[in-house]
């Protein structure tokens, strides 16, 4: 940045940096991020399933909404998705160009 002297080469080292950041944040691999997404939209049913509210007029916690999915479903589920999304990982080490990303994934 401090070797820059026109306007055109600030962009041009700004769109490279938020190309770089976009690629280490995985917003660029759509069938991963759908993956991923998936999975975590599992986690959330799950305890959103299970979150409780406590009452004004109740010192006992009650269940928010009543039960859709057993727990059978919710194992099914999740484990669909994590199979899902460990094949894209697994698609993804076997790109020689990007074995960064596979760490940065393990460390998330």
């Amino acid at each position: 940045m401090i070797k820059v002297q026109n306007i055109d080469e600030v962009m041009e080292v700004h769109s490279s940096f938020l190309t770089c950041i976009r690629e280490e944040a995985m917003l660029t691999n759509v069938a991963l991020l759908d993956k991923i997404t998936g999975l975590l939209a599992t986690c959330l049913d799950f305890c959103n399933k299970f979150s409780v509210s406590v009452p004004p007029s109740s010192d006992r916690y009650q269940p928010i909404s009543a039960p859709t999915k057993n727990m059978v479903d919710f194992d099914k589920e999740f484990s669909y998705n994590l199979v899902e999304f460990l094949r894209g990982v697994s698609e993804l080490v076997q790109c020689p160009h990007q074995p960064n990303k596979v760490i940065n994934i393990i460390n998330r």
